[in-house]
């Protein structure tokens, strides 16, 4: 509660005075400045390497502030800043307030993603937030020199290997290989259990004198084909979406099926191109829109977990 009281003597006229009264009372401010702790939002998304965690501690109550439990300064106002690393993935940053005891007055807790980005893609190539978001996923990496290399082709093996890791969450979940399933693809081959797993789960098929040719470099219609199975696309009639493929094609109903569920955006209003090389940011792409990639990048994104 406050009471103030002023009055004001009148110089023309003696012995007649303003008399100023006023009661007022408030809440404890200190929960009501949880809010107006930092000015640096909270359920951030970027692509940055370190974010700027900033404020002011309005509550003349507050005389100490740490992030993280490292103590920082404070201007004579309250005003702080403090730059924070910011490792790929979900970040939880912890902004505290204190009084002269060193007990806790107000607490901001900041969840923030950080997406992985490449030198070589630029912000406003047509399918970064794509890579960003696969990447930080784990599930396609880029190149020792830390390039993405997204006009670059994916080989069959390669393609088998990100789709198995994306199926069973993670390396350490696929099995190892017991035996052979295409006569290229020998036990000391690199991504043998990887294109055994996808050989069982019906993603490949290989060729009809039993190999696979995993060095080599898929195809937009096989690459799109193995996605779509992977995504559990189904297979709807061809009605001609694509000017150069025909009715009788063998990928035609898997074409229109993945174009149904907006897999195939990339392409509108131009041919399908089927035995063009698939590059690696059309990989991404068909990757992005399939379901269950959508799904880990709805989890990605869920700020209620995981910080």
């Amino acid at each position: 509660f406050r009471f103030d009281y002023a009055y004001h003597q009148m110089a023309g006229a003696p012995g007649i005075d303003n008399h100023f009264f006023s009661l007022s009372y408030g809440i404890n401010p200190i929960k009501k400045n949880v809010e107006r702790l930092i000015a640096t939002p909270d359920k951030l998304v970027t692509t940055e390497s370190a974010v700027d965690v900033k404020g002011t501690a309005i509550d003349t109550a507050i005389k100490s502030l740490q992030i993280n439990g490292l103590k920082v300064q404070m201007t004579p106002k309250g005003a702080f800043l403090l730059t924070v690393s910011l490792p790929i993935g979900k970040n939880t940053i912890l902004v505290e307030g204190l009084d002269r005891q060193g007990k806790v007055l107000v607490s901001k807790k900041l969840r923030i993603l950080r997406l992985v980005t490449y030198p070589d893609v630029a912000s406003d190539y047509w399918a970064s937030k794509q890579i960003s978001y696969i990447g930080s996923l784990g599930l396609i990496k880029g190149y020792p020199d830390g390039n993405f290399k997204a006009g670059g082709n994916i080989t069959r093996a390669e393609l088998s290997a990100l789709l198995i890791r994306t199926q069973s969450g993670g390396d350490q979940n696929v099995p190892a290989a017991t035996g052979k399933v295409f006569k290229d693809v020998t036990l000391a081959h690199w991504a043998v259990k990887y294109v055994n797993q996808a050989a069982k789960a019906s993603i490949v098929t290989g060729y009809p004198d039993k190999t696979f040719k995993p060095a080599a470099n898929i195809t937009r219609a096989e690459g799109l084909s193995m996605i779509a199975r992977f995504g559990g696309v189904k297979q709807i009639p061809y009605t001609g979406q694509f000017q150069d493929i025909a009715t009788n094609h063998w990928a035609a109903p898997l074409i229109a099926g993945a174009n149904n569920e907006g897999m195939l955006q990339f392409l509108t209003g131009k041919p399908f191109e089927d035995k063009k090389k698939l590059e690696r940011s059309e990989a991404v792409e068909m990757l992005y829109q399939s379901q269950p990639v959508k799904l880990q990048i709805t989890d990605l994104l869920n700020f209620d977990k995981g910080y």
